[in-house]
Formats: structure tokens, C-alpha cells, sequence
């Protein structure tokens, strides 16, 4: 799978990806610990590469990696949960305040609405994620619970649903957006 957007391209993580990838989130390991999961990443890729593997086996749905001039800027993973469908991403610091973000969440939004069925987004944020805690609020997304994170107990997670009306809501600004 490759979508070329305006501002990145998407490619399906795959045999071929795996290891940029993996060299992508050891550059970025404490960000990437800090705002989206506190579980260790391998450091042997082949071990890395088994770690990515199991969680297709449990969860995952797709995940893209995010490029941009040729190097990984980010990723985005759809993956099931007891709620539905989750969504997960990761970016670089360095294009936080660009439209990369709003691109690649959003395009891998429009895929799982489009292959799954998706109705209603669910996502995990942890509470002390300044930056993604004020996209929640612009998003208009309803908290559900806060509970402790299964990775760490000492770190709270909120979670939180976009509901169908609100996603759609999104997505059309997204084709808006794409269109223009």
C-alpha cells in the first residue's frame, strides 16, 4: 500500500520497512515512551520485528508508516479493542505543527471507515500529553474513562470516542482539505 498525500506519503509497514522503522522509533524511543507507550522497544530488530508481529496476531489492523522527503516522519495503526476499532500515531516532533498529522490520521480514518465499517473512534491518551490532550478538546471528543495504563501503573491514560456524527464531521474537512 503506498497513498501519496499533499504533504507525506503513506506505505504499509512490510518486510521491507520494518527496519527503518524500528531505527525511526529508537532515534525517538523517550518521545515516543513519553507520549504513547511506555513499552520498551527492542533494540535487535529481528526481536523488534517479532514484538511488531505479535501485536498483528492480537490487535492490529493496519499500521502506515509516514513519510516525508523520503524518511519516516511518523505512524498510524488502527487496531481492535472491547470498544471497537482504536486508532494509535506517532510523529516526529519536527512536523507537529504541520498538516502531516491532520493528513495521515486522517487518511487512515477514511481507510478504516471505508474497509471496516468504522461508526465511532476510539483512542488513548496519556494524561499527561499536553499536545495531544488539546487536539482532543478541538476535536470535540468524548472522555469515557481515565484508568491506569497497562504498560505502567504509575501513568493514567484517558480515554476517549469520537462519535459517528463528529467523525464524519472530520472527515469531510479532510476531503475538503485533500480537494482543494
Amino acid at each position: 500500500m503506498f497513498i501519496e498525500l499533499r504533504s507525506c506519503a503513506l506505505v504499509a509497514l512490510s518486510q521491507e520497512t520494518i527496519k527503518d522503522f524500528h531505527l525511526f522509533l529508537l532515534k525517538n524511543k523517550e518521545y515516543y515512551q513519553q507520549t504513547i507507550s511506555s513499552l520498551e522497544i527492542e533494540l535487535n530488530v529481528d526481536s523488534f520485528q517479532k514484538q511488531i508481529e505479535r501485536f498483528f496476531q492480537n490487535d492490529r489492523v493496519i499500521q502506515v508508516l509516514v513519510y516525508r522527503y523520503g524518511a519516516i516522519v511518523g505512524t498510524t495503526f488502527l487496531y481492535w479493542s472491547q470498544d471497537g476499532i482504536r486508532i494509535s500515531n506517532f510523529f516526529d516532533k519536527r512536523v507537529h505543527s504541520s498538516y502531516i498529522p491532520f493528513e495521515a490520521v486522517f487518511s487512515t480514518i477514511d481507510f478504516g471507515v471505508k474497509e471496516y465499517g468504522i461508526e465511532d473512534l476510539f483512542f488513548s491518551v496519556y494524561e499527561d500529553n499536553d499536545k495531544m490532550l488539546s487536539i482532543v478538546k478541538k476535536i470535540n471528543a468524548d472522555l469515557i474513562s481515565v484508568n491506569p495504563s497497562e504498560v505502567n501503573l504509575t501513568r493514567k491514560v484517558h480515554t476517549y470516542k469520537l462519535e459517528a456524527f463528529e467523525l464524519k464531521r472530520w472527515l469531510q474537512k479532510y476531503h475538503n482539505f485533500i480537494n482543494r
